[in-house]
């Protein structure tokens, strides 16, 4: 009899499962009263601070030292608000590209299903489903079945954050000191884009961070050995041939002059030439690396992949941000062989690193180019990075690789 109601117990748990709905009671209940009870805290402080002390200041004045005290105080929560949201936006980006890098090569649709748990197939409650901080509120385990969540999943969605908070705090914050114009705002800080924004910076930022996140998405597919998918490479061409005809301030450097343009107006043709000679230029260099990084097997379609990562990041940003990438890239697939495991990162990874570190120093190191303003300077200094990064393939060793089958789906 015993044994009948345990098979009866098992079989009802089981349907009781496929229903998908959910079994608290099978995973132990840790008290977090003291960590719910802080963040309560904090959160009605911030509040009273920045909604309710302002709405009493008229009724019952305070010492001016203290009221310039509590603005300085408000002002320093808004900021790190502002910075925070930053960061949490860019980690909910990465949380929806974890589930286009698993699904798309898998020609299943992102959007007909939630996220589950890949071993008992119940649906990730919402509360769970919170970029980087549910799975650390998980411990890395599935809330019902307890079987471990792949550690790739918060990390994909951290580096997506501090990418989108690093870009913010370089481009936007600063408003735009890192781009190669002359450009100049009297106000710059958090404070100063939030209540005073500048939509030539939210355009070019926007413009910029969807650059980012599909080389992100690419070296995310090369690690797994997928092929890219050629519906994003379509999506991104059209938005670089087609957003700069919109927005002509999104090139600050046109093709036919290597210093910064001035008025930041270009002619429609211009606009065209721009993209197509960076894309030209972009692939180009990318495929004389695929053909040195093919050499490789295990990197075989991660350099098909840095190819594509170049020819768009030419398109996006005009030949002389290629050349400079390129530049940056030798330096990184060189300096990468004193690192241990450095070569499980994909090429592609690096190439994507090399335009962030360009984005970041675009207006020093194009004022590097600019001492030469000569067509032969950049031709040298294609070659130098094109000369790197041959030193770098004939350097990179071969390692073994187990294949990157995640324990988690989306």
């Amino acid at each position: 009899m015993e044994l009948a109601a345990q098979a009866r117990f098992c079989n009802n748990h089981l349907s009781f499962l496929s229903r998908g709905t959910y079994c608290d009671f099978l995973m132990p209940r840790r008290r977090s009263n003291l960590i719910r009870n802080l963040v309560t805290v904090v959160v009605l402080a911030i509040i009273f601070l920045m909604g309710v002390t302002p709405l009493l200041e008229p009724f019952f004045p305070i010492d001016p030292a203290v009221s310039v005290w509590l603005g300085w105080i408000r002002s320093r929560v808004m900021e790190a608000l502002v910075t925070f949201w930053f960061f949490v936006f860019g980690s909910m980006v990465g949380s929806f590209i974890n589930v286009v890098v698993w699904r798309m090569p898998r020609g299943i649709s992102v959007v007909s299903n939630g996220s589950a748990c890949p071993y008992c197939r119940v649906p990730i409650r919402l509360a769970d489903n919170i970029p980087v901080f549910g799975w650390i509120k998980l411990r890395g385990r599935c809330r019902v079945c307890r079987l471990p969540i792949s550690p790739r999943y918060p990390i994909v969605e951290a580096v997506f954050g501090f990418v989108f908070l690093l870009i913010f705090l370089v481009q936007f914050q600063s408003a735009g000191a890192n781009l190669p114009w002359d450009r100049r705002y009297l106000s710059t800080g958090i404070l100063a884009v939030v209540l005073s924004p500048k939509w030539e910076l939210i355009y070019i930022y926007a413009y910029h961070m969807l650059l980012l996140v599909m080389l992100l998405t690419w070296t995310l597919m090369a690690f797994d050995r997928s092929r890219i998918p050629l519906k994003t490479l379509v999506f991104s061409w059209l938005i670089g041939l087609v957003a700069p005809l919109v927005l002509p301030v999104l090139y600050p450097v046109p093709w036919h002059n290597v210093l910064p343009d001035q008025t930041l107006e270009l002619p429609r043709s211009d606009i065209w030439l721009t993209g197509f000679l960076g894309w030209a230029v972009g692939m180009c260099l990318g495929l004389v690396l695929q053909i040195w990084f093919t050499k490789n097997p295990n990197q075989a379609n991660n350099s098909r992949a840095t190819a594509i990562c170049f020819g768009t990041t030419g398109l996006f940003m005009g030949w002389q941000f290629v050349i400079l990438a390129i530049s940056i890239f030798g330096v990184l697939v060189v300096a990468k062989q004193a690192v241990a495991h450095a070569n499980r990162v994909p090429i592609s990874g690096w190439a994507t690193l090399s335009v962030i570190v360009v984005l970041c120093a675009w207006r020093n190191l194009h004022a590097t180019g600019s001492l030469a303003d000569t067509w032969p300077f950049w031709t040298v200094l294609s070659l130098v990075g094109l000369l790197l990064s041959r030193i770098g393939a004939s350097l990179e060793m071969p390692f073994a690789n187990e294949g990157t089958q995640q324990t988690a789906s989306e």
